[in-house]
């Protein structure tokens, strides 16, 4: 029983201490944004939407300050 709890509750929280979250601000309108808990998380939601999006390429837009896809990125 406590293990359904657990895949229920902890979907969205981090797999571990390194992960770290994402804010996705859409370029266009800066009142629709996206939180994600993990990069992972963040490129999953991208591919979904029909872009190209690997962690490492996220990764140099989010340091860069860029946008990226028409999203401005930015590590939380």
């Amino acid at each position: 029983m406590l293990e359904k709890d657990r895949v229920k509750y902890n979907k969205n929280k981090p797999l571990n201490s390194l992960s770290k979250s994402v804010l996705l601000i859409d370029q266009n309108n800066s009142n629709n944004s996206e939180f994600f808990f993990s990069l992972g998380k963040c490129v999953e939601y991208l591919r979904n939407k029909g872009f190209p999006a690997r962690q490492a390429t996220l990764v140099k837009y989010i340091n860069s300050g860029e946008a990226y896809c028409g999203y401005i990125c930015k590590y939380m």
